[in-house]
């Protein structure tokens, strides 16, 4: 089974893609990108906000096609004290990562965990970008596959999430939905 990881982002997003098979995982790819940052403010006009979008959506759709995950982990969206006009893109874009997930799959297996719960899985609530680093990094099932110290802050939280989903259903796996 493969299971699609994703912390998005209208500018920067991390994916992973993870295989399971008898609860033993498998990392085979793992991304970071930058979307289209000539404007880094939330004030700019709709059709910025739709190009950047449309852009993600593109790459995530090949990516899709050749990996043909079965479930859609993805971090959910949350207003940011520092720039509360930001919530309204970000929930644009997980609303259309979804949709292409369910299209391009033909299921409903999206799992959206708050930022927070995926924190206090790996490492402590209140945990920043360095503490979360710290924690993938103790992470066995995880070292053993990728070097942290190489990867961007997106692409570790796309980690911290798909690991929060994976490791869950290995300990209580009467919660996976069979295809």
């Amino acid at each position: 089974m493969v299971v699609l990881s994703i912390d998005p982002g209208t500018n920067y997003t991390g994916v992973t893609f993870w295989t399971l098979d008898d609860y033993t995982l498998d990392i085979i790819d793992i991304n970071s990108f930058t979307i289209d940052l000539t404007t880094i403010s939330y004030e700019v006009e709709r059709f910025k906000i739709v190009q950047r979008i449309n852009m993600l959506t593109n790459i995530l759709e090949k990516w899709i096609d050749i990996y043909k995950p079965y479930y859609l982990v993805i971090e959910a969206g949350f207003i940011n004290m520092l720039r509360p006009a930001a919530y309204g893109p970000i929930a644009n874009t997980i609303f259309a990562i979804e949709n292409l997930f369910i299209a391009k799959s033909g299921t409903y297996n999206v799992i959206e965990y708050p930022p927070k719960y995926v924190k206090q899985y790996v490492s402590v609530g209140t945990a920043d970008k360095d503490d979360i680093k710290s924690a993938v990094s103790a992470i066995s099932d995880i070292t053993k596959f990728v070097n942290i110290d190489d990867l961007s802050e997106h692409a570790i939280d796309s980690l911290a999430i798909g690991y929060t989903f994976i490791d869950t259903i290995r300990k209580y796996p009467e919660i996976l939905l069979k295809g």
